[in-house]
């Protein structure tokens, strides 16, 4: 995130919501409870500072984890509850790190997806607009609506 806090504003002025995934792309499982903590309260700092820049007054109504490679312990979920954090998976994961097409991870998807779901897509791979860009529309021609996190959670009155 560091040279990229213009993007975060920007990503939150056009209505997305971070979430914090730690400070590292490593598995949380395997940190120290300690470390673990350092990190999410390292990415909750430069994402409330996202937030101002973008000129937010508020806050997000929920602060959402997604633990690194997706996997998580009961100590851990104690954790980021005490950090005042909600867990969050998603159900839909084309393992898109580790495929480099945009054509079978946006396959997948499609496969994949249903009412509700969340999809987890990663950033920083050239594969992954492509991908998008096949993925946004035909789900909007299948009548899905894309939301953020905290929005699915308040339709589906699991906040």
């Amino acid at each position: 995130m560091p040279g990229h806090e213009s993007v975060l504003a920007d990503l939150v002025r056009a209505g997305n919501e971070l979430a914090n995934h730690a400070m590292y792309d490593e598995p949380s499982r395997a940190l120290g409870d300690d470390v673990l903590a350092d990190q999410i309260r390292a990415v909750h700092a430069r994402i409330q500072e996202a937030y101002v820049t973008a000129g937010n007054t508020s806050q997000p109504e929920n602060w959402l984890f997604r633990p690194g490679s997706g996997f998580f312990s009961s100590r851990m979920r104690t954790l980021v509850k005490e950090l005042g954090y909600q867990l969050v998976l998603g159900d839909v994961y084309p393992h898109d790190p580790q495929v480099p097409s945009w054509k079978l991870n946006a396959s997948h998807i499609l496969s994949m997806v249903k009412p509700g779901s969340i999809i987890i897509c990663h950033d920083r791979r050239e594969w992954t607009v492509p991908m998008l860009q096949k993925v946004l529309p035909e789900l909007n021609r299948r009548g899905y609506r894309v939301v953020t996190v905290s929005g699915l959670l308040k339709e589906t009155g699991s906040n």
